[in-house]
């Protein structure tokens, strides 16, 4: 990110990707939610409380192949949080 504003050559490509979070209950969620902003590049923009989607705007990520890993990485966070202080394991 700090690059980015540096090198105004550059211009980047910023995407909102969707993600369905595998765990239930609003703590876990809104855990991962929180979590997830502290990446520099990743803003959070909404979570359904109902469907658990989580909205997340990524910076500089021109292709669906980023927009993937972006998903993955969020998913992985996800995972972490859930083992570490929920003893749960989610698919």
């Amino acid at each position: 990110v700090a690059y980015h504003s540096v090198a105004p050559w550059k211009c980047p490509v910023g995407r909102f990707v969707e993600v369905n979070l595998q765990a239930t209950g609003d703590l876990p969620r809104t855990l991962t939610a929180e979590l997830t902003s502290l990446v520099p590049g990743s803003l959070v923009v909404g979570l359904d409380p109902d469907t658990g989607r989580l909205t997340l705007h990524v910076f500089d990520a021109p292709t669906s192949a980023d927009a993937e890993a972006a998903v993955a990485r969020v998913l992985d966070q996800e995972r972490r949080l859930m083992r570490a202080l929920f003893a749960e394991e989610v698919p």
